[in-house]
């Protein structure tokens, strides 16, 4: 093996260098490293395990707090279906008994959008869009 350097064409010498990287994912590094900032700095290494521990605290509880809002964006949805639900059958049922005890232009304008509103309510909780189902 020759220890001297390569040498260019033009008589120059080349110089070889080599670059290492070290990287990690998550908040807590490797061991090796988590013991070398111990050595650097007393605690280290602690204050690094206590920081990933209240950041995994936070992200639950931001997590609980997403799907409390979720929930009730889901209820208040429920409750603005049956509210329409229930319109629109009132709607029908005086469509109806105004169309049997007084046929007149009334029927139309209670009667349509009632039987609409019942049909439309019906459908959207059969065929949901994808972005509605968390899709």
């Amino acid at each position: 093996m020759n220890d001297e350097p390569e040498t260019a064409p033009d008589g120059e010498s080349l110089i070889s260098v080599e670059r290492s990287i070290q990287a990690f994912e998550g908040p807590i590094p490797p061991p090796d490293m988590l013991a070398h900032y111990e050595e650097v700095l007393p605690g280290a290494a602690e204050r690094i395990i206590t920081l990933a521990e209240r950041q995994q605290d936070d992200r639950t509880r931001v997590n609980e707090r997403v799907l409390d809002i979720l929930g009730a964006e889901l209820r208040v949805e429920a409750i603005g279906q049956y509210s329409a639900l229930v319109i629109a059958v009132a709607s029908a049922v005086v469509a109806i008994v105004t169309a049997v005890t007084d046929p007149s232009w009334v029927i139309v304008p209670i009667g349509v959008p009632a039987f609409a509103w019942t049909a439309m309510w019906a459908l959207r909780g059969i065929v949901r869009q994808p972005d509605e189902m968390g899709d």
